[in-house]
């Protein structure tokens, strides 16, 4: 009889804990993004045009592709995901959240000071920072935020013999951009986020016959140019 009631009484403490535990108690969900890669608002193919700021159709073939994301936010509440995009799409996880209602998603497109100053070695092959992902520059200790490469034919003569190569870093190029997006968070529950990331964007307001290539620090006004574009490159859909 003894050893029933002192069960019951736990069983009450506990209970009475549990009532008294703060929101927060609730279960996290995990955040996806959903990624789908375009080119003009079309799926990328392998010959895709580009029409420069002197109004020149140039054919390309887009050869490498890969860009950071990091930097998450919904409203004021942070995720701690890194992700490193490329050609193929794909769901990436970013992180967890706690049940609620957000109006605005905030990233990086790149890493930010602290993220750029990692050391690749010390992450394991696959992640995201790892030095076997080739995005980072051991000349200047930090990481290409972003490239884009792709053999193109600017003079029209059907052949592909021009190299287009934007390689773009450094802490200066980093980019942050916001997004409107109403999402009711339910506990437990995944949430996905639908980007869409169309590639063509990174070429707005260029003369590809004379900015074609830039490893940022080469030609630094180039780079800025790039990395403002990539602001465009983006949409939640």
């Amino acid at each position: 009889m003894k050893i029933l009631l002192s069960l019951l009484a736990f069983a009450l403490v506990l209970s009475s804990c549990r009532k008294d535990e703060p929101d927060d108690y609730a279960t996290t969900s995990k955040v996806y993004l959903n990624v789908v890669h375009k080119f003009n608002g079309n799926p990328l193919s392998d010959n895709d045009t580009v029409v420069d700021i002197n109004g020149h159709s140039v054919f390309m073939n887009l050869v490498d592709l890969k860009m950071y994301l990091s930097g998450f936010s919904f409203d004021n509440t942070s995720l701690d995901g890194v992700v490193l995009l490329d050609a193929n799409n794909g769901q990436y996880y970013i992180g967890d959240i706690k049940p609620g209602d957000y109006s605005k998603i905030s990233l990086g497109i790149g890493l930010d000071s602290v993220l750029n100053a990692s050391d690749p070695v010390t992450f394991e092959s696959a992640h995201p920072l790892s030095y076997n992902q080739g995005m980072y520059w051991v000349w200047a200790t930090k990481y290409r935020f972003f490239k884009v490469e792709a053999t193109a034919d600017v003079d029209g003569n059907g052949v592909f013999d021009d190299g287009i190569v934007y390689h773009i870093g450094t802490n200066d190029m980093y980019r942050q951009t916001e997004f409107t997006k109403a999402i009711s968070v339910e506990s437990g529950e995944d949430v996905i986020i639908n980007l869409e990331v169309d590639w063509f964007k990174f070429f707005n307001n260029l003369d590809l016959s004379s900015e074609s290539n830039t490893h940022t620090v080469n030609d630094v006004p180039l780079a800025t140019k790039v990395a403002d574009n990539a602001l465009g490159v983006l949409s939640i859909q």
